[in-house]
């Protein structure tokens, strides 16, 4: 039924084979550059400390996407930083070995024997060379709760 005050004319008909709008336009997916750079966006934030909450938060409002995409740069985004932790890691094993051979060296020429086989021995357990120490413990046997029967 016409609204009051017009014509019912073939120019305020909606045209019959027109389509729909979609619902959802399918977002282009990113390059790789891009994607390198939402990646260390979301390394950034954890790094940061900040929640899931606020990452899906942000990449919701900077890239239009979804908790799932969200989730899944999360996901790639720990992988990342659990690679670069394991390199660290290394590098630091590394660095601590070489700076115990630098200051065994140093107590060998100023003649500090004692120094020399304390860093020694420390150099030894960062090598892991030692076997892991045993401990007894010895525990009394108490009885917390009687019950009769």
């Amino acid at each position: 039924m016409p609204k009051p005050g017009t014509r019912n004319t073939r120019n305020n008909r909606k045209p019959r084979n027109q389509k729909p709008p979609p619902l959802r336009q399918r977002a282009k997916r990113p390059d790789a550059s891009e994607l390198t750079k939402r990646h260390n966006a979301i390394v950034s934030l954890k790094l940061s400390g900040s929640r899931r909450s606020e990452i899906c938060e942000y990449v919701r409002v900077q890239w239009g996407l979804g908790e799932a995409q969200a989730d899944r740069y999360i996901a790639e985004a720990n992988a990342l930083i659990a690679v670069e932790a394991a390199k660290a890691r290394e590098e630091n094993y590394n660095e601590q070995v070489a700076f115990r051979r630098m200051l065994r060296k140093r107590a060998m020429s100023a003649d500090d024997a004692r120094l020399a086989l304390d860093v020694a021995k420390d150099e030894a357990k960062i090598l892991d060379l030692y076997p892991a120490e045993k401990h007894q413990v010895e525990v009394e046997e108490k009885t917390l709760v009687s019950v009769d029967r």
